[in-house]
C-alpha cells in the first residue's frame, strides 16, 4: 500500500528542503509549497491550505474550484496553497512545485497572494529543467498572507486537442493517507507530469457517502509513476457505496465507477 511509503517520502522531502539552498532543491510533482527566509525574521509558521478551504474561490458548473477575479474557466489553482504567519519583517521566497510537462503544453502562471478582496499576482521565476518532469515557480514575498500558484494557458496552440490515448487502460482506485481515504487514477500511458482533473458525479446511496463532491487537480506521477493521486478528494462511507467519477487528462475524458467502503483499510 502506498500509504506506508508516503510518510517516509514526506519526511525525506522536508529534510532535504531544510538543508538545501532554494536554488538547488529538486522539486517533485505534488510537493507542498515551501517558504524560505532570505532576510529578517527567521522564526515564523506556515500552514498548507488545500484548495477547498482557500479564500477567494468560486465554483464552476463542472464543480471545479477556481480563483475569483479571472474570466471563468481561464485560471485554476495548481496544488495546495500556503499560509504564512509571524513574518513581521524582512524578505522571503515562496516556491511551488509545478509540472514541466504542463509548461511545454502551453500552460504558465504566477504566484498569487490574497489581499482580502482579490488575488494579486506576483513576479514569478520558473525553473523547469529539461531532464525532469517537475519544476518550481518562485516569487519574492515580504509579509504574512495566503499564497497560491495560479495557472492559465498562454499558448493554446501547444495544448493537446482531441483524445489520442487509449482510456481503456485507465483505472480508478483508492488509497489512504493517515486516516483519510482518497481517490487515485492509474494513467500509466500518459507522460508523468501530465495535468489531470477528477470530478465527482454521484454516489449511490448518497446518504451513506460524504466528503469529496467537487473537483480536484493533480499531475500524473505526483507520487508514484503512472498514477495521479488526488489528495484533495478525501471521502467517507457507511458501508458499500458505488461512486462515479470522471477523469480528464491530455484531451481525454473517462467516466469510471468504483465500489468503496472507506471504513475498511486493507494493510
Amino acid at each position: 500500500m502506498k500509504k506506508f511509503l508516503f510518510p517516509l517520502f514526506s519526511f525525506l522531502l522536508v529534510f532535504s528542503i531544510l538543508f538545501t539552498s532554494i536554488g538547488s532543491v529538486n522539486a517533485a510533482i505534488g510537493d507542498d509549497p515551501v517558504v524560505t527566509p532570505v532576510s529578517g525574521d527567521s522564526e515564523f509558521s506556515t500552514e498548507v491550505v488545500p484548495v477547498p478551504v482557500l479564500p477567494g474561490t468560486t465554483l464552476l458548473a463542472s464543480q471545479m474550484i477556481v480563483p475569483v477575479g479571472f474570466p471563468l474557466g481561464e485560471a485554476q489553482f495548481e496544488g495546495n496553497g500556503i499560509r504564512l504567519k509571524g513574518f513581521d519583517s524582512g524578505k522571503a521566497t515562496v516556491c511551488f512545485s509545478i509540472s514541466s510537462v504542463a509548461i511545454k503544453q502551453g500552460w504558465s502562471g504566477k504566484v498569487g497572494v490574497w489581499n482580502g478582496s482579490k488575488w494579486v499576482l506576483l513576479p514569478t521565476v520558473f525553473n523547469t529543467p529539461e531532464e525532469t518532469i517537475a519544476g518550481t515557480a518562485c516569487a519574492p514575498i515580504s509579509g504574512n498572507g495566503t499564497y497560491v500558484y495560479i495557472r492559465y494557458v498562454v499558448d493554446s496552440t501547444l495544448v493537446p486537442t482531441g483524445c489520442v490515448y487509449d482510456t481503456s487502460e485507465w483505472s480508478l482506485n483508492t488509497d489512504s493517507y493517515y486516516d483519510d481515504e482518497y481517490f487515485y487514477v492509474n494513467l500509466e500511458n500518459l507522460p508523468n507530469g501530465t495535468p489531470a482533473t477528477l470530478t465527482f458525479i454521484s454516489a449511490d446511496p448518497s446518504s451513506d457517502y460524504s466528503g469529496f463532491t467537487g473537483t480536484d487537480s493533480a499531475s500524473v506521477g505526483n507520487f508514484l509513476p503512472g498514477d495521479a493521486d488526488f489528495y484533495g478528494s478525501p471521502f467517507y462511507t457507511e458501508g458499500n457505496v458505488l461512486v462515479t467519477l470522471r477523469v480528464d487528462a491530455a484531451g481525454c475524458s473517462k467516466i469510471m465507477e468504483i465500489l468503496v467502503d472507506a471504513n475498511i483499510i486493507v494493510d
